[in-house]
């Protein structure tokens, strides 16, 4: 798994989790807040090589979820639009056209999008 979707992943599910550790919320805070920036730091990386696969898609979306989670919305908006805009500029948002042939890359982007 591609550590763009892998920690934004963890964050989620370190949400729900009931370890010991995890019980006093300052660690939980603090875990997830780390969590959070080394994604949006990868994703400014990958957006600065201009690396937009769907991985950077997914990771997008479930971040979103985290900080939005983490009372962070504001943060959450730019990113669900950051998304958007690229998925649009590439064409990701376009009517699907009948005649294209369905290989496996567009089925995935579809699916994502």
């Amino acid at each position: 798994m591609s550590p763009l979707v892998l920690y934004p992943v963890l964050a989620l599910g370190l949400r729900l989790s009931q370890h010991q550790f995890l019980n006093i919320s300052t660690t939980r805070s603090k875990i997830l807040h780390f969590l959070s920036e080394f994604t949006w730091d990868l994703l400014c990386k990958a957006y600065a090589d201009q690396t937009f696969d769907l991985k950077y898609f997914q990771a997008l979306c479930l971040l979103a979820q985290v900080d939005f989670a983490c009372c962070k919305p504001g943060r959450a908006q730019a990113q669900v639009a950051l998304g958007l805009r690229l998925a649009g500029s590439r064409g990701m948002l376009a009517s699907e056209d009948p005649s294209r042939s369905d290989n496996e890359e567009s089925l995935e982007n579809r699916e994502m999008i």
